[in-house]
């Protein structure tokens, strides 16, 4: 179980941050990537990533230092999390196309897409962030790794700037209706109680 948590952590302190960092260079510069190839993008994105993981994989040692056991009742928290991650990512393919979760977020030209609010978009506006951090948070627990837990609290920290960001794309690209749809559903803590309607617009 030892060796188990040890390179489930290893490979979570180099893809989330990477994942984390392809994010960001995708948004931050949307508007010059709409102008290039998707394959450029694309190429772009896994230079981003595979830097990112080689650096953190070099640190390996210093990073994973400090280690505080595998612990059962962590484990189960672990394993209830991952349950909810679960259950929402079905929730959201119920709503969303494959091509579209594959798709590249921030590329696309201004008027493109759907926005969904049916389902699980009627109850949060953003569940794959919540089901990624609440994977992010499993690991966390069932590693027990240190740097797991500076991971798990940087990426909820950035997760929420980059709802943020993402918000502010939509708002301009679909105006008031993204606004009307900010003000009936919550970011990330979902509501119970909906009422089911249809917009155009964009996934998110």
């Amino acid at each position: 179980m030892e060796t188990v948590a040890y390179y489930l952590a290893l490979v979570s302190v180099m893809a989330v941050p990477a994942g984390l960092a392809a994010w960001f260079v995708l948004h931050l510069f949307a508007p010059r990537w709409r102008g290039v190839s998707p394959v450029a993008v694309r190429a772009a994105t896994v230079v981003v990533v595979l830097t990112v993981m080689g650096v953190v994989f070099l640190m390996r040692g210093p990073v994973l230092k400090l280690h505080f056991g595998v612990s059962v009742p962590l484990v189960a928290a672990a394993i209830i999390l991952f349950g909810l991650s679960s259950y929402l990512r079905v929730q959201i393919l119920r709503e969303l196309p494959m091509r579209v979760v594959l798709d590249l977020p921030g590329i696309r030209g201004r008027d493109a897409g759907e926005l969904i609010t049916t389902g699980i978009y009627s109850r949060m506006r953003h569940p794959g962030y919540v089901a990624m951090s609440l994977v992010v948070a499993a690991v966390a627990l069932f590693t027990n790794y240190l740097a797991m837990y500076v991971v798990a609290l940087g990426y909820v920290s950035l997760i929420s700037l980059a709802a943020v960001l993402e918000e502010r794309e939509l708002a301009v690209r679909f105006p008031g209706v993204y606004a009307a749809y900010c003000a009936r559903v919550p970011r990330f803590v979902p509501r119970f109680s909906v009422r089911v309607r249809r917009w155009k617009g964009d996934a998110t």
